[in-house]
């Protein structure tokens, strides 16, 4: 009969003979259920992962599609990889982020030129929104 010490055992380190050559590593009954947890895991996170990159080159698609501003070297047909698609998000996000900081300080310089701080404008106040609706009373009656 042969003992847990006769047979090989799966562990981190595969299971040498004495000539130093890796012999097959075969997995006893309880490591198989072990095993096929593990496939059945990693199986379920590769189905997740790759759906969200497939969601992700649609978003990127629609954004690269709309977006006549949008680095040229990307095209919707070159988001075939998931490495390409990555890179292509990073280079959206970062366009977005540079967009974002320009239309900020443009804010910030209008707001300085008129000489305002964000909340003294009310629409009530301003003399065109009065205008207008002065008008549009006008008009009704």
């Amino acid at each position: 009969m042969e003992t847990s010490t006769d047979r090989n055992v799966a562990t981190d380190c595969p299971a040498t003979t004495s000539d130093d050559t890796a012999t097959t590593i075969i997995p006893t009954n309880t490591n198989r259920g072990r095993f096929a947890r593990h496939s059945v895991a990693e199986k379920q996170y590769r189905e997740r992962f790759n759906h969200q990159i497939e969601n992700l080159r649609e978003v990127l698609s629609e954004v690269i599609t709309q977006d006549s501003g949008h680095d040229e070297n990307h095209s919707v047909a070159q988001l075939s990889t998931k490495s390409s698609t990555l890179s292509a998000a990073v280079e959206v996000i970062q366009l977005m982020h540079r967009r974002l900081s320009e239309e900020m300080e443009r804010g910030r310089i209008l707001k300085l030129q008129l000489g305002i701080t964000g909340d003294q404008v009310k629409c009530d106040d301003c003399p065109a929104v009065r205008s207008v609706s002065t008008k549009q009373i006008n008009a009704n009656t």
